[in-house]
């Protein structure tokens, strides 16, 4: 039995047209609260969800939502019907040691598995580059958990760190020229946010971005990251970073200024949500 809408806010349909997006196929009960909680205030709600994996969820809530699904994949061709709210999960942190200004290296974070890094072909480009294979030094530095193996050639070149805490896991990525995304899986693009663009501005350290992770994380200005040529392996874009480490900083500072726009967006956010005003304003939110 479905409960009765509040009096206070039954009635006519609010125009604003709101979508719940969720591309990957678990956190069914989360996005039906949102869902449901929307329902309630009369919004004008679309689901947009990776329809051949909600295991008939569609059965059981048919009662305050008749509507069917809409599959994520239409969401991107709609997405300028909807207003769009856009939190990035950072925040300030301390490691006790300031700002990496000599910095070295790469790194590549996450669980070390194939099929979320391209580690392979990582390897194998390291391997044929001999900018890399002839400095002196790690090359890249693997942050994470997983049985991952590193070819004999590259010991001592590409080393692995586990069970960091995250003061030493900050502290590394302070240190490296530039995180490596690696992707293995366009559903980084598509269908969730990586952990690794986060830890590269929560660091301050810039990544070897490439024309499709500025467009998927289009907050990510051009002159706060490293650049990858149309088409170049990322051996070779790292080979080209490292000739020029002096322009690490200038977009540190640029990834600086970025956190502080989005800490100012993300309170802006909440004071909404919670309808309080912000420290530094004297007005509230219309609530």
């Amino acid at each position: 039995m479905v409960p009765e809408l509040d009096k206070e806010i039954s009635g006519e349909q609010l125009g604003t047209a709101v979508a719940v997006v969720n591309g990957v196929g678990f956190h069914t009960e989360v996005y039906c609260a949102v869902l449901w909680s929307l329902v309630q205030v009369r919004a004008n709600v679309s689901a947009f969800v990776a329809t051949d994996r909600t295991s008939g969820i569609e059965e059981v809530i048919k009662d305050w939502y008749p509507q069917p699904f809409q599959d994520f994949a239409d969401f991107l061709p709609l997405a300028c019907e909807f207003s769009a709210v856009l939190f990035v999960p950072v925040f300030p942190i301390n490691t006790g040691t300031p700002e990496a200004s000599s910095r070295s290296g790469f790194v590549l974070q996450g669980l070390l598995q194939e099929h979320r890094r391209n580690y392979t072909a990582i390897f194998e480009g390291i391997q044929r580059t001999p900018a890399l294979m002839q400095g002196e030094g790690v090359v890249l530095t693997l942050i994470g958990h997983g049985d991952l193996l590193i070819p004999a050639p590259l010991q001592g070149k590409v080393v692995k760190r586990t069970s960091l805490n995250y003061k030493e896991y900050y502290s590394v990525i302070r240190g490296a020229l530039a995180v490596l995304p690696a992707f293995a899986s366009p559903i980084y693009l598509t269908h969730k946010a990586s952990s690794s663009v986060a830890a590269a501005i929560i660091s301050g350290t810039p990544l070897l971005a490439d024309e499709a992770l500025l467009r998927a994380y289009s907050y990510l200005p051009r002159h706060a990251v490293f650049e990858a040529v149309a088409g170049e392996h990322e051996a070779s874009a790292m080979a080209r970073v490292a000739a020029h480490s002096d322009e690490a900083e200038d977009k540190a500072r640029a990834l600086a200024a970025l956190r502080d726009e989005l800490y100012e967006a993300n309170q802006r956010i909440m004071a909404e949500l919670l309808c309080v005003p912000l420290t530094d304003s004297p007005s509230s939110p219309n609530c």
